[in-house]
């Protein structure tokens, strides 16, 4: 049963040594408050504790006790999507963990920004995912055409699939990017239509969607979670709440277009360093 899921042996190999100590293996569905939603070998099932210092987030591969009361060890993750949390603080906000693809999506309204998905495609390059742009809405654009071409120029070599959520079928669109097994995520603003083609993928309503205001585009937070969700293509599928702040979280050198979003990586690289020679500092005290 977690083949479908995206086991593998790598991860058997990864997990032999939890194996041993009777744990049994399970992956992150859903998280809500501090309790995980997680799919075993035969049924789901809610977890309320995990061991001091685990903080398990939707997509992770868990080792769990038999007794299946408490997550004993997080999986290494073959890739992580974070970013900077919001607000003034340097610290980082993981959204969704073991993604293979993350569809960028972007409606073709008031909410098309290239400056903005530059950000998200260094987002997506650092985290270890493949990306792949969406631009949805197209029939709510005079010039759809130009819109794909101005974006493939500044893709970054990810692949720009022009679609409509409401009159196109998605899961048609979309065949292709993914293999059985692996795991995509949607990302993108809130009102850029992710929850509409998650419905339209799986067939069923079963994301919230709201209209979007009509002088702005903007749209409520209707997806307030992150789930994974098992599609009748085989592979599986993550909706991610809108994010109104996108700041790559990475120390990696890279390369940009936007001279804006050179000083600002600049600029959290050394607050970075600074926090990391606070906490330095911090553990050392604390041993005497």
């Amino acid at each position: 049963m977690l083949s479908i899921y995206g086991w593998s042996p790598v991860r058997a190999d990864q997990f032999e040594e939890w194996r041993t100590r009777g744990c049994v293996p399970a992956r992150v569905l859903r998280q809500e408050y501090g309790s995980w939603l997680i799919q075993l070998n035969d049924r789901e099932h809610w977890v309320r504790h995990a061991r001091r210092g685990l903080s398990p987030i939707t997509g992770d591969w868990l080792a769990v006790r038999s007794t299946l009361d408490c997550v004993e060890a997080i999986l290494p993750r073959q890739s992580l999507i974070e970013r900077k949390a919001a607000g003034k603080r340097p610290e980082p906000q993981a959204l969704a963990s073991n993604v293979d693809l993350a569809f960028i999506v972007m409606g073709l309204d008031h909410d098309y920004n290239l400056a903005r998905l530059e950000r998200y495609l260094i987002l997506v390059e650092s985290s270890g995912a493949r990306a792949c742009i969406l631009l949805n809405k197209r029939d709510r654009h005079p010039a759809p055409d130009a819109c794909l071409a101005a974006t493939q120029a500044v893709s970054r070599d990810a692949p720009v699939i022009l679609l409509s959520a409401l009159q196109d079928n998605v899961a048609e669109a979309l065949s292709g990017q993914l293999a059985t097994g692996e795991t995509a995520a949607l990302l993108g603003s809130s009102g850029a239509g992710k929850s509409t083609i998650t419905n339209r993928i799986l067939g069923s309503n079963v994301q919230l969607t709201q209209e979007v205001r009509e002088d702005d585009s903007h749209g409520r937070h209707t997806t307030t979670r992150r789930e994974l969700h098992l599609l009748p293509q085989g592979w599986l599928l993550m909706d991610l709440p809108g994010l109104r702040e996108v700041m790559p979280w990475t120390d990696e050198p890279v390369q940009v277009r936007s001279s804006k979003l050179q000083l600002e990586l600049e600029e959290l690289r050394e607050k970075r360093a600074m926090r990391k020679r606070f906490l330095q500092y911090r553990d050392t005290k604390s041993r005497w």
